[in-house]
């Protein structure tokens, strides 16, 4: 996911997805170190201490992710304790995830919504003409 780029430091994302197969069958080390640092897992990468590649790789990014904004989690497939441990604030139901955001960043929010998590929103003054 990286709806980050597209939230200011300090924002909500509000992150709706199904996870039918729970935290990451295949990268069992994911779920374990979910909540590290960014700087903790980078030296982790460079001491060879994560084998598994892939898992590091989403591991970086989904710190940047959370140190970058708050995450509220609604899944059907992630139990309460799942989305705690990747550092999610766990929401029951997709109103109240969106009611608990608009509440934390007041009247003057601004909604953004990306149909998938991996598409990187860009603005278009930054595109070249």
């Amino acid at each position: 996911m990286r709806a980050h780029v597209g939230v200011r430091k300090g924002g909500t994302i509000v992150f709706i997805t199904p996870c039918p197969e729970g935290t990451s069958p295949a990268h069992p080390s994911f779920k374990g170190r979910a909540t590290e640092s960014y700087s903790k897992l980078l030296d982790a990468v460079n001491k060879n201490e994560i084998e598994d590649l892939p898992a590091a790789g989403a591991l970086l990014m989904h710190s940047q992710m959370r140190e970058h904004a708050n995450i509220i989690c609604h899944s059907t497939g992630l139990k309460e304790e799942d989305k705690r441990s990747l550092g999610f604030e766990h929401a029951s139901t997709i109103d109240e995830a969106v009611q608990t955001a608009l509440k934390r960043c007041g009247d003057r929010a601004r909604v953004g919504v990306l149909e998938c998590g991996e598409v990187v929103p860009v603005a278009p003054h930054l595109w070249a003409s």
